[in-house]
């Protein structure tokens, strides 16, 4: 089950903006909250909201990862048996056998322009699933959402049709590449 213990140090403030965007300090230290950080969206009322996380936690807590909307996240992992554990953020991709990459922003190509992507790389061999939560905008609770197992050298878009803020990605695990969980998107 996915930790969501990892927003404890958040403090959520709207405001109002022109532009969708984030901003994000890069200090990626274990268990310190980083920030601030503001967040924008575009609503369906073509609004763009602003939400300004006062301490958001840092993008890898233990074998837990946060993305904001508008970041890229490059994260070193290690595999341990069935597992993928000692995440670490890093600024520059070094270890390219070792590095996942987080891109999660809203696309405005999309529909209305609401509408949130995440896209997933993966070095590794095996397919990799992991559990999801997202923080929709302006909700202090995060709420499951399903995820598609992402194969190794193969780009895996998540896609949903509304603003998020925030998504928490958990319990990263291999998956046997001929079972039947490789091929279907679920939490």
């Amino acid at each position: 089950m996915i930790a969501f213990w990892a927003v404890a140090c958040t403090s959520l403030h709207v405001q109002n903006s022109t532009s969708p965007s984030s901003s994000m300090d890069q200090k990626s230290d274990e268990g310190r909250c980083r920030g601030p950080i503001v967040v924008r969206l575009k609503m369906s009322d073509g609004q763009i909201h602003g939400i300004k996380f006062a301490a958001a936690p840092p993008p890898v807590q233990g074998n837990l990862i946060n993305i904001f909307a508008g970041e890229t996240l490059y994260i070193e992992a290690e595999e341990s048996g069935d597992l993928l554990v000692n995440f670490s953020a890093v600024q520059t991709i070094t270890n390219p056998k070792n590095t996942l990459t987080f891109c999660f922003f809203q696309d405005p190509s999309i529909a209305d322009g609401t509408h949130m992507v995440l896209i997933a790389e993966s070095p590794f061999a095996r397919p990799i699933k992991y559990h999801l939560g997202m923080r929709l905008h302006e909700r202090q609770n995060f709420y499951k959402t399903s995820s598609c197992p992402v194969r190794g050298g193969v780009k895996m878009l998540e896609h949903w049709p509304h603003p998020i803020s925030h998504l928490t990605i958990g319990d990263m695990r291999f998956l046997d590449p001929n079972s039947q969980e490789a091929g279907i998107c679920q939490y």
